[in-house]
């Protein structure tokens, strides 16, 4: 049976579209209060939190914070604790960004933006809300990663070294605090449903001149299921990681790439 967070707040980074939206509606439909944070201008945002509303009844804020400045993180931290004494009882890092440059030629500020923004963000919020789970002896961390934090990618070093960080971060976390009823855990998607993918869809399709058919296959050509995570489906596995089932299950990755780091 799925897991009840009725009694539970839950605050998802990076949730105002994309994996992150879809992960916050999959909590919200279980009962959890949600608190988003992410980037997009006020009627986006509003449009975020009343579609959640409607749809499953269950408190919506929005706390905003540009998780490249490291202040902004930790006022992040203290707002979410002030607002949900003592703090959200699941916390979902999942905010980042992809730039796709060889090394030789990938900005330094692109690199700091990128491990900022999917490797110390994350760590300043587990350290900061990690307390208040700790105190109730139960808790979930789950870091939303990729296949490209299991292996290098041509082109993503920046990208890759974040989320192998957060690999590192996840594993260390979970052993630090195997004792306190509290699990953090790590999902690795491979290419996901989303409006970027579909972007680059098109991008390939007006480029090269094929069809949106030859596009997509192309897209997952490193998959041998040649078929799209959607968002849902990784809402899906952080609501099982919220459930008693994985109780014991800490410092463990779910990976949802259609077998792309099975080759």
């Amino acid at each position: 049976m799925a897991a009840s967070l009725a009694s539970h707040v839950a605050l998802v980074t990076g949730s105002t579209s994309g994996v992150g939206f879809g992960i916050a509606r999959v909590l919200a439909s279980r009962g959890a209060a949600i608190l988003l944070t992410g980037l997009g201008d006020d009627k986006l945002i509003q449009e975020c939190q009343q579609s959640i509303k409607d749809d499953f009844d269950v408190p919506v804020s929005f706390v905003p914070a540009n998780l490249s400045d490291q202040l902004q993180v930790h006022k992040l931290a203290q707002t979410v604790i002030k607002d949900h004494p003592p703090g959200p009882d699941i916390l979902v890092n999942n905010a980042g960004f992809v730039h796709t440059s060889h090394v030789e030629s990938h900005p330094i500020e692109v690199w700091d933006q990128l491990i900022a923004v999917m490797l110390t963000a994350p760590f300043v919020l587990t350290k900061y809300l990690l307390p208040g789970m700790r105190r109730k002896e139960w808790g979930r961390i789950i870091n939303i990663n990729s296949c490209h934090g299991l292996i290098g990618t041509a082109g993503k070093c920046g990208y890759s070294a974040a989320k192998h960080g957060l690999m590192g971060l996840t594993k260390t976390v979970a052993m630090d605090i195997a004792d306190t009823g509290v699990t953090c855990n790590s999902i690795n998607p491979g290419v996901v449903d989303t409006q970027t993918s579909r972007s680059i869809v098109d991008k390939l399709v007006a480029e090269k001149g094929i069809t949106k058919e030859a596009a997509q296959m192309e897209r997952l050509s490193k998959q041998p299921i040649k078929k799209y995570t959607t968002v849902d489906q990784i809402g899906e596995a952080a609501l099982f990681l919220c459930s008693s089932a994985a109780d014991t299950m800490t410092g463990a990755t779910i990976t949802m790439d259609g077998g792309w780091t099975a080759t």
